[in-house]
């Protein structure tokens, strides 16, 4: 009986140490892949028509972010509000700064999709807006649930 319990606290013990020991990746959260959620948005996401990469003009919807701020844009264009934004950041202290931007940005949009598309309102009211560290997406879609599915 003793060797039975012993053998039991010694189960026991090597549990309790493995349970507590650090993972094999040092127990650090996986770094987040930042393009790979892009094109995950950009390909399992519904959106109203197909998406164009427009980040070249970017920069003169955005002309107020931080020094270093990068932006990826696709756009549905033409009378659909759909988009998509990946904005990177130097470091995280910048995305307030950013995330009043992109307020500023949906709210303009909203006014012109009222009196033009009032369809596409609701879209830009319902934008997905998602931080990770120093990227900030934006996902305007009907398809919300995808996106905020995949942006966790």
């Amino acid at each position: 009986m003793k060797k039975i319990t012993a053998i039991l606290l010694a189960a026991v013990f090597a549990l309790a140490f493995l349970a507590c020991s650090p993972k094999e990746n040092g127990d650090k959260p996986a770094a987040f892949d930042a393009e790979a959620t892009l094109n995950k948005l950009l390909a399992d996401v519904k959106y109203a028509a197909p998406l164009q990469d427009v980040s070249q003009y970017a920069d003169f919807l955005f002309s107020d972010l931080p020094e270093g701020t990068s932006i990826r844009h696709f756009s549905a264009g033409g009378k659909y509000a759909d988009a998509v934004l990946l904005f990177t950041l130097p470091d995280e202290t910048g995305v307030p700064a950013v995330k009043e931007a992109v307020s500023l940005y949906l709210d303009s949009l909203k006014l012109e999709a009222e009196r033009y598309e009032p369809a596409e309102a609701s879209k830009l009211q319902n934008a997905v807006i998602y931080d990770n560290g120093a990227y900030l997406f934006v996902v305007i879609t009907a398809d919300t649930q995808t996106a905020e599915k995949i942006l966790g």
